[in-house]
C-alpha cells in the first residue's frame, strides 16, 4: 500500500487562489496551460516524499551551467544571450531563428536542452528504492 502525504490547507488555499487568478487573467492566452502547471508545482512538490538521493548529480549541474551560459530564462521564453532572440515554451521543438552574426548559433533548441537536464532519470538497475 502506498503512503499518503498530507499537504497542509494553507498551502492548498494558496495554490488555488494562484490558480484562479492565473486563470482569470491567461484565460485567451496561449500559455495558459504551462502558466497553470507551473502553478501546481508547489503543491506537487509538497506532497511528494523526500527522497534521499534527491539531489542534483554534478554532471547535471555541470550541463545546467552550461545551458545558462547561452540561454536566459524567463517565465515560458527562453532568450539567446549572444542576439537577444526569444523562443516560448509552447513553440518548444522549433529551432531559434538567431540574429545575424550571433556566436551562439550553433544552439538552436532551448527547451529541449532544459527538458533534458529536468526529465528525471530512471534509477540503475539493482539500486534500492
Amino acid at each position: 500500500m502506498a503512503d499518503t502525504y498530507h499537504v497542509k490547507d494553507h498551502v492548498v488555499r494558496e495554490v488555488v487562489n494562484r490558480l484562479r487568478d492565473t486563470a482569470l487573467e491567461f484565460h485567451a492566452h496561449g500559455s495558459l496551460r504551462e502558466r497553470l502547471a507551473r502553478e501546481l508545482e508547489p503543491l506537487l512538490v509538497a506532497s511528494r516524499p523526500a527522497e534521499v538521493d534527491d539531489e542534483i548529480p554534478r554532471e547535471s549541474n555541470d550541463a545546467l551551467i552550461a545551458l545558462a551560459r547561452y540561454w536566459k530564462l524567463n517565465g515560458d521564453w527562453m532568450t539567446c544571450k549572444g542576439c537577444r532572440r526569444s523562443l516560448i515554451a509552447s513553440r518548444d521543438g522549433e529551432e531559434l531563428a538567431h540574429g545575424d552574426g550571433c556566436k551562439y548559433w550553433d544552439q538552436q533548441h532551448p527547451w529541449a536542452q532544459l527538458r533534458k537536464l529536468i526529465t528525471r532519470r530512471p534509477a540503475p538497475a539493482g539500486a534500492s528504492q
